[in-house]
Order: structure tokens, then sequence, then C-alpha cells
């Protein structure tokens, strides 16, 4: 009797731990990760032309999209159309600037992830995230500046700049840009000329026209990125 009741006790025990195992594996399993790159799945058009880029987890994500052209210390205009479908997959070039004495304190280096990219002065680039595209739905749009004092940064030198779960949560289209710093964007040489009279405030009229553009955006259809007014 006692040995039967001894087999009953270790049976119920194995299917308690088998059934505990069942749902704490559950619970703790990691949510399926799902990357769409293909240029069909996320190929959109904008005023300048066609841009493809790369679906995560469901949130559209297009990077490094010229939004404006510019001669050094001239003022903004809209970029050349191009033909076909634009690569913008990453991040394209950030303003050239200075050293910056952060990137070698350990503690700050740990805490930003700094991420500086390439410097070039086609730095005028647009990052979208988006829940959608083409679904006649009107988003609201985001638009993020980074830091720096006008001098250094980008808007993707850190990781917490990264507009994927914004787009997840609130459902809006998070833009974020590199534009023009420092004596690129904020130099006044309006002493040497009249027709520069307006170069030390570059750097804002290039965010103005890229602002024009997402208001555009929002009235119509908020999901599809543009890149010039």
């Amino acid at each position: 009797m006692k040995k039967e009741i001894r087999v009953i006790l270790i049976i119920v025990l194995a299917v308690v731990c088998l059934l505990i195992g069942r749902y704490t594996s559950q619970g703790n399993s990691a949510p399926e990760y799902v990357l769409d790159s293909s240029t069909e799945t996320s190929t959109v058009s904008t005023t300048s032309g066609k841009i493809c880029g790369y679906v995560e987890n469901g949130i559209y994500t297009y990077k490094g999209v010229p939004y404006a052209e510019a001669e050094r210390f001239e003022p903004p205009h809209a970029p050349k159309p191009w033909d076909g479908v634009r690569s913008s997959r990453y991040y394209g070039p950030t303003c050239p600037q200075d050293f910056r004495s952060m990137w070698l304190i350990d503690g700050i280096a740990y805490t930003s992830q700094w991420d500086d990219g390439y410097p070039g002065e086609d730095c005028l680039r647009i990052n979208i995230w988006t829940p959608g595209i083409n679904d006649g739905k009107k988003r609201p749009v985001m638009f993020w500046i980074h830091g720096g004092g006008f001098s250094t940064g980008s808007g993707q030198e850190q990781p917490g700049y990264d507009g994927h779960n914004m787009a997840a949560k609130g459902d809006v289209v998070f833009v974020s840009i590199n534009h023009r710093l420092n004596v690129l964007g904020h130099l006044d040489l309006s002493s040497f000329a009249k027709s520069m009279h307006s170069q030390a405030t570059l750097a804002c009229s290039t965010s103005s026209l890229l602002l024009n553009g997402c208001a555009t955006t929002s009235k119509t259809s908020a999901v599809t990125p543009a890149t010039s007014p």
C-alpha cells in the first residue's frame, strides 16, 4: 500500500512539474522578431522620388533620406529628384564637428553608447519611423532635433534617439534629422556681402524647410514620408 501511494505521489509531482515548466516557459518566451528589408514591402513615393527602407516588427523605417541640398554657406533648396528607388536603410552623413571630450569619459560613453556615424557636408538627412504607409490613416508627426548647442551631435548619436518605440506605442510618425551645425550653419558672413545677410541662420532655415514638409505631410497622409514642401 505504501509503495502504491509513493508511486502516485511521484506521478502527481511529475505532472505538477511539467505544468509549472510549461506555463513558465510561455510567460518568459521572447516575442517574435520580424524584419523585412525587401524593396517591394517598404517602397513609398516622396516629392523627390521613391525610397525604400525596412519593416522591423511592424514599424516602417527610412533613414538617411535627403530633405534638402545646399552648397557651403548657401541657403538650402529642395533635393534634386532621383530616378528609380533610393535605398534608405541606414543613417546618412553627420555634420562635421569638433572632437568632444565626453567621448573619453567612460561612464558617459557607457550610458550614451555613442554612434557618431561618418562626417560629411551632405548631411541634410531625415530619418522616419511610422506604423503604416498608404493606409489612409492620418498620424501626428513628432519632430525630434538632437541636442548639442547647435555645434555638435546628430540624430543617431545615442540609442535613445531611435524612433521605433515611439512610433509603435504612440501610433505616430517619428522624425529625426541631421542638419548643419557650428560654423557651417551659424557663421555670420553678412559683413562681407549683402547676399550673405542670412548666413547666420542657415541651420534654422534648413529646419524650417523640413518642418514645412512635415506639416504638408500631416495634413494629407501622415504616413508617406515627404522630403521637401
